[in-house]
């Protein structure tokens, strides 16, 4: 059997600290974690680098996150999306699922939640086939805070700025 491995998430929070406290969450788990603010920023990231998953806000602050779900899976049907939404709310979990949400998770919620979601979602989405050896990872800091971060192998010399303090980075060719 091949796992489906979830390993670069987009988390689409327009709640600057919300999406803060869930990337680092994600983070700490091994995940690779983009956020993005509002759909514009959403989809260049997609088109730039595709994630594995998706994370919505269902509350975005410009655009209903079952919009922003729609869009995405108008487009990438098979991409997986996780949305976000009120602890309790039948109706917004029913909204979400109609919008294409693969899962809901009840906001507000504790990081490692999140993470043994994606995680669950990624065991679910097995298929038979010899197992692949795990993807190589580039391993490098950030030169202005330290901040620790990985990339694939394909984003050799690729210019990016730091999520932490945006200082503008190039992937390394090795590491």
């Amino acid at each position: 059997m091949t796992l489906h491995i979830i390993e670069r998430v987009l988390l689409v929070e327009s709640d600057l600290e919300i999406a803060q406290q869930a990337a680092d969450a994600l983070e700490t788990h091994g995940f690779v974690v983009t956020q993005a603010h509002d759909i514009g920023t959403a989809g260049v990231a997609i088109r730039r680098d595709t994630p594995d998953l998706i994370v919505v806000a269902s509350d975005m602050a410009q655009e209903p996150g079952t919009a922003i779900c729609r869009r995405i899976k108008g487009v990438y049907p098979d991409l997986p999306v996780v949305m976000l939404v009120p602890v309790g709310s039948e109706e917004a979990r029913q909204e979400a699922k109609e919008a294409g949400a693969d899962a809901c998770l009840g906001k507000p919620f504790q990081g490692p939640q999140l993470a043994s979601l994606i995680q669950q979602f990624a065991h679910q989405r097995t298929s038979p086939a010899a197992s692949p050896a795990p993807p190589e990872r580039i391993h490098f800091q950030c030169h202005a805070c330290g901040k620790r971060m990985r990339a694939r192998p394909s984003q050799r010399g690729r210019l990016m700025r730091c999520p932490d303090c945006g200082a503008s980075l190039q992937i390394p060719m090795s590491g």
